[in-house]
């Protein structure tokens, strides 16, 4: 990601219906992502300070130990569509400050959302969530739930 990105030092990452994730309020975008098996992307926000620094309404740090990270970094690294390069195929100009849209493997449908991945990711990576997780409250519930604390900056 240092290629696409001004010397962040956190990067914040979203998965999601490619249409919907780019254009939300459509309704057609909407309803097209739950029924039908879509495509994604990632969105990719460089941040330049820690993200408890960010405007955010909600956020659970996480701290994990070496192997667990390096296991979510390579689920989510496993996510990006690669070229032949070896590098994430395309990038389109993301939804706010320094943000990137990629192209993602897998699909998007009901079942299978943006705060499914992100429960799949966790749990991955050792985290005690459930992975059939749909909404975002339910994500971040399950972490303060798991006791998970917040890692030394």
């Amino acid at each position: 990601m240092r290629a696409y990105y001004d010397e962040p030092v956190w990067y914040e990452i979203g998965w999601g219906d490619d249409d919907f994730y780019r254009h939300t309020d459509n309704a057609w975008n909407l309803t097209k992502a739950l029924f039908w098996p879509t495509g994604t992307v990632l969105h990719v926000v460089g941040l330049e300070r820690h993200p408890a620094r960010e405007p955010h309404t909600d956020i659970q740090a996480v701290c994990l130990p070496a192997p667990s990270l390096r296991r979510l970094q390579a689920a989510i690294a496993g996510d990006f569509r690669l070229g032949d390069d070896g590098r994430p195929v395309d990038d389109d100009p993301g939804l706010y400050g320094d943000s990137r849209f990629f192209p993602a493997r897998g699909t998007f449908w009901f079942g299978h959302t943006c705060n499914t991945w992100t429960a799949r990711r966790l749990a991955l990576a050792g985290v005690a969530v459930g992975d059939r997780t749909l909404t975002a409250d339910g994500v971040i519930d399950q972490l303060r739930v798991a006791g998970t604390g917040a890692c030394p900056e």
